[in-house]
């Protein structure tokens, strides 16, 4: 229990530092914001009033601005954080964080239920905690740590439902209803798996199995066709499209491999498994494999879901899955310390060099050099209360640090409003990765045609100007400070 404590300490550690330090970006602050309609409306909405959230052109909500696009069950938790702790970073992101926490506790849960042994609990535990990928993903002010959350703890209750344990049906099925309205693809993910799982080797749980997922998919079914009614080809145009989900499994399984499992720990796994084999230190275990297929199928699944589901194949696509893989792993790691002790020490390290844990402990420890704090602080102090901001990007975080009426390229408002606008923000890139984010383009060409540079004078900070400066992924991630890029400007009119 001590190492276990101390385990969740170290945890709760690298999920609440610094927490507050980095700004919110893009993505980060919609959910801040819908969180914020919701203390002001009950419901969440993708307007409050002043100022658009919409990153699709208002394609994510539906009548009356109600947000349809993500489950509900974030934004209410987000709000009930920013009433108790006010309207801020870290308040905006303290219900993922301690989400996280508790999702390190789950994986512990988990691991023992589908092996036996204390270490393997422990070992899960740990590597879990220890995992940026996981860590960045939970330190996020988006739904990740929550899907993860519920998947986990719907893994373990099914694991516990084929153990027929106490409560594990109910357990479970509460997980797939909450899910849900957490990020629905997965939970129908969840469910498919276990009713997989459960007629490849378990089939005298199938029944049950079957009836609970379907019973909770049946619970959630009208609200696909209330709150959550959304034409989901116009956000995602890939959707079920056969030729892109190909392409889509093979790139979740690059970013999988860039940011959660890289190619050259799989290789040292493989080449310790064979070892051991071969000098007879591991002893094949096939006949009792069978809790080892839960994570497996359940990874898989989200792997294919999510390849059907989604436009742009982005690692945070398959947050649901880290927990798993991480037991995963760490039954490699477990299996191999068995054979030979510095082997799996070796592998340890080689996945702590991997996750760039040095340089995540050197970003919890030092303060980020944001330019979008600069610009926000500088609005704030000189700003009036009815002055209007243009941005070709990053407008949702400008909207949540100032409250004042700023137009973005991704909202699909009327750009009239931009003649008038006594502040400018043109960011040095444009979002081009494919046709359907070309959004920054309009309110550039709408910015050149109807503002003279001759009236703005420039401001410029000692701050780079960055597309994102808090992404999720290790692939994408600032640890440090950057330098040597351009730095960010703000136009003002000239009286």
């Amino acid at each position: 229990m001590l190492i276990l404590l101390l385990i969740m300490a170290a945890g709760g550690l690298l999920l609440f530092a610094n927490l507050g330090d980095r700004c919110l970006w893009q993505d980060e602050a919609s959910t801040a914001l819908i969180g914020g309609t919701v203390l002001k409306y009950g419901v969440p909405k993708g307007y409050d009033g002043l100022n658009y959230f919409s990153q699709f052109y208002g394609k994510e909500y539906g009548n009356n601005y109600t947000w349809s696009w993500h489950g509900w069950l974030t934004f209410y938790a987000e709000a009930l954080s920013l009433k108790i702790f006010g309207g801020n970073t870290a308040a905006a992101r303290l219900p993922f964080a301690a989400a996280g926490l508790i999702n390190i506790f789950l994986v512990y849960l988990l691991a023992g239920r589908l092996f036996a042994g204390k270490r393997i609990r422990l070992l899960s535990a740990a590597v879990t905690a220890a995992s940026v990928p996981f860590l960045l993903l939970a330190r996020q002010g988006r739904y990740f740590a929550f899907e993860m959350l519920f998947a986990t703890l719907g893994l373990y209750a099914y694991a516990g439902l084929i153990k027929r344990e106490k409560f594990s049906g109910l357990t479970y099925f509460f997980s797939v209803v909450f899910l849900f309205h957490i990020i629905y693809v997965n939970s129908f993910a969840l469910a498919a798996a276990a009713c997989l799982h459960s007629l490849l080797f378990c089939r005298e749980r199938a029944p049950k199995t079957a009836m609970l997922s379907a019973g909770a998919l049946a619970v959630n079914a009208p609200f696909l066709f209330t709150i959550y009614k959304i034409d989901f080809r116009a956000v995602q145009p890939g959707f079920l499209d056969p030729g892109r989900m190909l392409g889509s499994f093979f790139e979740y399984l690059r970013a999988a491999g860039s940011d959660l499992m890289p190619l050259y720990f799989i290789a040292a796994v493989f080449v310790c498994f064979a070892a051991g084999f071969i000098f007879k230190r591991i002893k094949p275990g096939w006949q009792n494999a069978g809790p080892v297929f839960i994570p497996v199928i359940f990874t898989v699944i989200t792997l294919l879901f999510m390849s059907a589901a989604s436009y742009q194949p982005y690692f945070r696509n398959i947050a649901a899955a880290v927990p798993a893989v991480m037991i995963l792993i760490s039954l490699a790691i477990d299996t191999v310390l068995d054979a030979w002790l510095p082997a799996g020490l070796m592998l340890c390290a080689i996945l702590l060099f991997s996750w760039k844990m040095p340089s995540y402990i050197y970003e919890l420890t030092h303060k980020f050099n944001s330019g979008t704090r600069a610009v926000c602080r500088y609005l704030n102090e000189n700003a009036g209360k009815g002055d209007i901001v243009a941005v070709t990007y990053g407008d949702l975080p400008i909207k949540f640090y100032t409250g004042l009426r700023v137009i973005g390229p991704l909202t699909g408002e009327d750009l009239s409003p931009v003649k008038t606008a006594r502040w400018v923000i043109i960011r040095p890139y444009s979002i081009v990765s494919d046709d359907l984010d070309r959004k920054d383009l309009g309110i550039r060409k709408y910015i050149g045609e109807n503002l003279d540079p001759k009236n703005f004078e420039s401001i410029v900070f000692d701050s780079p100007d960055l597309y994102s400066e808090n992404r999720e992924m290790i692939s994408g991630h600032y640890f440090k400070n950057v330098t040597g890029t351009t730095k960010t400007i703000l136009f003002k009119r000239k009286k």
